[in-house]
């Protein structure tokens, strides 16, 4: 993703972090789909 000037305006300087948008969006994608959702972790 190229540099947003407009989206680091809005963003904290907190939230300046390595894929802050693919974070927000796998978020956004996960609460569509909470009802469905299921995570498997091994080790």
């Amino acid at each position: 993703m190229e540099e947003n000037t407009v989206l680091n305006l809005l963003l904290s300087k907190t939230d300046q972090f390595k894929n802050t948008e693919e974070r927000r969006l796998f978020y956004v994608a996960m609460t569509l789909v909470k009802e469905m959702l299921y995570f498997i972790i091994y080790s």
